[in-house]
């Protein structure tokens, strides 16, 4: 996605949720790569649904597209306050914490 590759990163996510259909950070990619406003949504939802399965991370990256989507950008914003990045140390965002680049 760092070249904007969306179509083919979508590709590789749905292959990766379809492999694993529990892999919830799966979903949230497809949905942030999604090609269209309903894909977006159900795959959110998806992601959603199988958060428990993802690391604390993802999840607050889960949460935070959810909230930025309904245009709740005061509980997007709590969602992401730096108390998250005590969660995993030396990370500064929910970002960094599940891309440690």
């Amino acid at each position: 996605m760092d070249v904007s590759r969306f179509i083919d990163a979508n590709t590789h996510f749905e292959q990766a949720v379809e492999a694993d259909p529990m892999f919830a950070f799966g979903f949230l990619r497809v949905a942030n790569t999604a090609s269209s406003l309903d894909e977006f949504k159900t795959n959110l939802e998806r992601a959603e649904q199988q958060a428990a399965n993802a690391t604390e991370a993802e999840q607050i990256l889960i949460q935070i597209t959810r909230k930025g989507f309904e245009n709740d950008t005061e509980d997007q914003l709590r969602s992401s306050s730096p108390s998250c990045s005590r969660r995993v140390p030396g990370h500064g965002s929910p970002w960094r914490m599940s891309n440690p680049a």
